[in-house]
């Protein structure tokens, strides 16, 4: 698992310290993990999976179920709604109270912008 965690701050450019700080998690922890002294708990896997935009079984792994899925909306709901990305978040809570009309709408107003932006 640690091998994992060191790859996600590597991609991230991000140091355990950091990681801790804006987890709330203990730098001496990784430490500890890393050295095989105790296994991660759940709770501080999640908040670690949560920083990193990656579900636990990846953190644990390496894999991810939904991998392979990219294009598959309900993979980029679970991704956008479980990610660091508090944007992201608020606007897809935002999109699920509007009913199916204003929804359509939104899309259809987001993939303009997509279109215009490819355009230049």
């Amino acid at each position: 698992m640690y091998e994992i965690f060191e790859k996600l701050m590597n991609d991230m450019g991000v140091t355990s310290y950091r990681v801790g700080k804006e987890t709330g998690i203990n730098p001496s922890t990784f430490t500890n993990w890393k050295n095989g002294i105790y296994a991660p708990k759940i709770d501080k896997l999640q908040k670690i999976a949560d920083y990193f935009g990656v579900s636990i079984e990846y953190l644990m792994t390496g894999e991810d179920l939904l991998e392979g899925l990219e294009d598959d909306l309900e993979c980029k709901l679970i991704r956008a709604s479980s990610g660091n990305d508090n944007d992201k978040k608020e606007l897809l809570e935002l999109v699920l109270q509007l009913d199916n009309e204003d929804t359509k709408k939104i899309r259809d107003l987001a993939l303009l912008h997509i279109e215009a932006k490819k355009k230049g």
